[in-house]
């Protein structure tokens, strides 16, 4: 089966090459065609049409060696790139901002949680929106599960606010605005948004996102909080080396893969350093005259070089 997917699917006509950086165009056009050319051609796959899931109501429940239980809520959704897919990434966003979020709700609030995490992930078959919520010790799954619903629901009836999607909207512009900095961060978002057609507006997400209105964020949170979720829910135990029957089902694979125990590591004792004898960056401060404040630091026998800037505020989703 892997082999006849590589036949298939890694030909010439199914490849996207991106170069990014400082070079020549035809000479690199060129040095192209005299490596990646000499690939046999072969008929590109054909295409397969996404197809619309709907969850069904379907509990998949599992004991392991975990410290505390983790329960997770998944929802499919939409595939491929559309405004509809910005405004989920935006909604698994503005659900981790400020007092409200849901794990503020979950951690501070009611302390059912130690952790709790968002994500939507959209490819050309299908999309996938989750939230998982790791619990707090001595919190039974059931109490968890409970209560990562009831901030659910909370959030669900209140909505996304208008500030809150202002954050959401910074974070979509510096986190495109970052990926120039690295050639191959750059190189690998070009290629990604070459699967969707669209390879030459990779800041297309950041564009649509200007446009998004907290009323069709709040719409998205309450698509999918009221539509049926898959539930996975994992309860401490003993460890366990078998699937939950519904991957034994579709896989036909009953046991997991043994690992080998792992060997006991030694770390060596390291001797004292001398603190006149360590070299750390030279650091230069000074004021300019926007009032910003600059720190430069030069290390000698580094070639890279980098900048960041913070600005100090009070709560994230306080007005600026």
């Amino acid at each position: 089966d892997v082999v006849a997917f590589h036949r298939v699917n890694y030909v010439p006509s199914n490849a996207i090459v991106t170069v990014t950086g400082s070079f020549d165009i035809e000479k690199t056009r060129a040095l192209i065609d005299q490596t990646f050319g000499i690939v046999p051609k072969v008929d590109a796959p054909k295409a397969i049409a996404p197809v619309a899931l709907a969850a069904k109501a379907q509990k998949l429940e599992y004991v392991d060696a975990v410290a505390t239980p983790v329960v997770t809520l998944a929802w499919p959704g939409t595939a491929g790139f559309s405004k509809q897919t910005v405004i989920n990434d935006m909604l698994s966003v503005a659900m981790t901002v400020g007092e409200k979020s849901l794990e503020n709700r979950l951690v501070v609030q009611q302390g059912v949680a130690s952790s709790v995490g968002m994500n939507w992930g959209s490819r050309q078959l299908g999309g996938m929106f989750t939230v998982a919520a790791n619990g707090a010790q001595g919190v039974s799954a059931e109490k968890l599960e409970a209560g990562l619903r009831a901030a659910l629901e909370a959030m669900r009836t209140e909505g996304i606010s208008e500030q809150t999607l202002k954050v959401v909207r910074t974070d979509f512009e510096t986190g495109y605005d970052r990926v120039p900095s690295s050639p191959l961060g750059f190189a690998m978002q070009l290629a990604h948004t070459a699967l969707d057609d669209n390879a030459g507006a990779w800041r297309k997400a950041v564009d649509i996102s200007k446009t998004v209105t907290a009323d069709e964020v709040t719409a998205a949170l309450r698509g999918f909080a009221d539509a049926t979720a898959l539930v996975s829910v994992i309860k401490p135990g003993a460890r366990n080396t078998s699937y939950p029957p519904a991957i034994a089902d579709s896989t036909g694979v009953s046991t997991a893969e043994q690992v080998a125990a792992r060997p006991e590591v030694v770390i060596a004792e390291t001797a004292a350093q001398d603190a006149a004898a360590l070299v750390f960056p030279l650091t230069e401060t000074r004021t300019l005259a926007s009032g910003a404040l600059l720190v430069s630091y030069h290390i000698d026998d580094k070639a890279q070089a980098g900048i960041a800037i913070s600005t100090r505020g009070g709560k994230v989703d306080a007005p600026v």
